[in-house]
């Protein structure tokens, strides 16, 4: 019986992925020994059958009245501590046992006839075998109404992730979870402290898993910028206060707790393996020039297929991308604004990212005005849900702080 609710309860939790697959592998409820997994699983059928997605929510209005919701509830403790990246596998693992639990009595005893030599028909027991194989195939429905059902499910589950800064987050309402985001410009032009303000703010206003690919810099550097940023404290004043243990480590590793940090040098294929057997949800990678190619030819080559397969990556894991990227030397040296012309020797971002903001550092050149001293100019060249624009931010010299602050 928990075998049987396991693979109930994580095909309710992720329905438009699995119940596909159930209903492909198991076809008769007469197969559940449970009186309520059997109703369970004829909600589901019905449900999909309407070409409805049969949610949790769903399958339980459906039973309304035949089971009690405290049974709904006892269900999920079955599948708690898998990670979900690893949903897929403990799935079909389990239906894999489930069949055999349920096949396994005819099988042995056929075979047992054969070996005694009482039937004739080896192939019945290849028939029989080959019953217990396990098919994962989805196959996609492309009809214009599942579209339309999932559009409907869009605008109602929006995830709204937001930067922190408000000209970005009002223009695009927030980010997705499916959509790739670009942060470009020169080097020393604030990439990194922009993604790591970004991280600090996103955990503390959403419940997502997030990982980041520093392929720049160590585990030690990016761990000094964190605790810059969330301590608000200098180089000097982090270094002291940590030798003195007089430093917020304690609420800082608290608070950064899920949070995780690679920094050898991964392939996209590699990156996909973690973020699914880890559950990732929200991505940062530091920097796209720098991921490890998985193709032989030149670099304008190499960085397309890297940037293709990371917009696969996305779309396929569902998950948020955000990404650095550096621009080549058509963006001079860094102080003066970045626009898509200057993305065009640097794979196919501009195709692929949804959004892609550009910054520049005009400080760099020695004839800018004393008002941009440490400051970044933020260009939103492309907005895929609405119009560009452009945001002026403070970087505290000391801390690494970036903050949006109004033109006077």
């Amino acid at each position: 019986m928990i075998l049987e609710q396991a693979i109930l309860f994580t095909v309710m939790e992720q329905a438009r992925r699995f119940a596909p697959v159930l209903l492909e592998n198991i076809t008769d409820e007469s197969l559940f020994t449970d009186r309520n997994c059997r109703i369970i699983f004829k909600a589901i059928r019905k449900l999909y059958q309407n070409k409805q997605i049969p949610y949790l929510a769903d399958v339980m209005i459906e039973t309304s009245g035949m089971i009690k919701p405290q049974y709904f509830s006892s269900m999920s403790q079955y599948t708690q501590g898998i990670q979900p990246g690893g949903y897929e596998k403990f799935l079909l693992d389990s239906i894999e046992k489930f069949i055999w639990l349920r096949k396994r009595k005819e099988i042995i005893q056929t075979i047992y006839r054969e070996v005694e030599g009482h039937i004739d028909n080896p192939k019945q027991i290849i028939e029989l075998a080959n019953q217990l194989k396990v098919s994962s195939k989805l196959k996609e429905k492309a009809d214009i109404e599942t579209a339309d059902q999932e559009y409907k499910e869009w605008i109602t589950r929006k995830d709204g992730i937001t930067s922190g800064f408000p000209t970005l987050d009002n223009l695009t309402d927030g980010f997705n979870l499916g959509e790739l985001v670009v942060i470009c410009g020169r080097p020393t032009t604030a990439k990194t402290m922009m993604a790591l303000n970004m991280i600090q703010h996103i955990q503390s206003h959403a419940l997502k898993r997030m990982a980041m690919f520093s392929i720049e810099m160590p585990k030690s550097a990016v761990i000094e910028r964190m605790k810059q940023i969330y301590m608000g404290l200098s180089r000097g004043e982090l270094k002291t206060a940590t030798e003195t243990k007089t430093d917020q480590s304690e609420e800082f590793l608290e608070f950064y707790k899920d949070f995780k940090i690679y920094t050898k040098s991964y392939s996209v294929s590699q990156m996909k393996q973690i973020i699914e057997d880890e559950g990732i949800e929200i991505v940062f990678i530091d920097f796209l020039n720098i991921v490890k190619a998985e193709i032989i030819g030149k670099r304008y080559e190499r960085t397309t297929q890297i940037i293709s397969d990371i917009k696969n990556m996305t779309k396929d894991l569902n998950i948020l991308t955000v990404i650095m990227a550096q621009l080549s030397r058509l963006a001079g040296d860094g102080s003066f604004p970045v626009s898509l012309d200057m993305l065009r020797d640097s794979g196919s971002i501009e195709e692929v990212g949804d959004f892609i903001i550009g910054l520049c550092r005009p400080e760099i050149d020695e004839n800018s005005k004393k008002e941009w001293s440490n400051m970044v100019l933020g260009l939103i060249l492309k907005n895929k849900r609405g119009r560009a624009g452009r945001m002026k931010l403070y970087l505290e010299p000391n801390t690494g702080n970036l903050k949006e602050v109004q033109d006077e």
